[in-house]
């Protein structure tokens, strides 16, 4: 960092000349929104006339004010890093953090960018809640092997019941309907994330987001048997007849007997 905001010299040691170097942080491509992928849209949110600058040789070259910005990130599965340099003004922060998860990646991105501004003397932009939500989305995912949980219980608890209460079975389009179709909408959805984790993608997933590659393995595949195991057991209890007030057989032959 030293050497690009100094002429690519560091110390007594000239790297890159000083054309070299502005060779690499002019822009030459417009990154338009049309052409961007979203992802990339996601982690420059920034950008309040919705542009995404230039790229140059590997930096994406933009303007805090009216001060340029020559910057860029970097992720692996175990940390990730943002460098923002100010030319003009020869400054320059790095930010490495010791984590990593591709989906926090456009946080670290504005978190970086605000660090930026205030480095150039300006104040931050106003963060997106979308991109503040990231973290809490992610927390949430706890949500989904608790909900099933208390599904299970549920249903077994509603088994239990009409067992001991056959007059409280539900029969004809209510048991269809409420019992059966309509837990099925959100297992079968869930059940359908397993299709990335099946496709080429599956290694990526699992080493930038392990979390939420875990839950879909371990979720999904639960969501998928449990539907069909879950139908089965809402059709049986839904045939079986009625349990008759009279006393059985057997009662009655040991009364006669008696």
């Amino acid at each position: 960092m030293i050497a690009l905001l100094n002429g690519g010299r560091y110390g007594d040691v000239q790297i890159l000349s000083d054309a070299g170097i502005d060779e690499l942080h002019r822009g030459a491509a417009d990154l338009g929104i049309e052409a961007t992928p979203a992802e990339l849209r996601l982690m420059r949110p920034w950008l309040k006339d919705l542009s995404l600058g230039q790229y140059g040789m590997g930096w994406y070259v933009d303007e805090i004010g009216q001060t340029k910005l020559v910057s860029h990130g970097g992720t692996l599965p175990d940390f990730a890093s943002n460098m923002a340099l100010l030319p003009e003004q020869g400054k320059g922060m790095v930010l490495l953090f010791n984590a990593c998860h591709h989906w926090m990646m456009p946080v670290l991105a504005e978190f970086g960018l605000g660090v930026a501004a205030l480095l150039a003397g300006e104040q931050p932009s106003s963060p997106i809640p979308f991109v503040g939500m990231i973290p809490w989305l992610l927390r949430g995912l706890l949500l989904i092997p608790a909900l099933q949980i208390v599904g299970v219980v549920a249903t077994l608890r509603h088994l239990r019941r009409w067992h001991l209460d056959p007059e409280h079975r539900p029969r004809g389009g209510r048991a269809w309907g409420l019992h059966i179709l309509l837990p099925l909408i959100p297992n079968l959805l869930l059940a359908l994330t397993l299709i990335p984790m099946l496709g080429k993608r599956r290694g990526y997933l699992m080493l930038y987001k392990p979390d939420s590659s875990w839950i879909v393995w371990v979720c999904g595949s639960f969501a998928l048997v449990w539907s069909f195991l879950r139908t089965g057991l809402f059709l049986q209890a839904s045939r079986k007849s009625p349990v008759s007030n009279t006393q059985s057989p057997i009662a009655n032959t040991q009364m006669e007997d008696t």
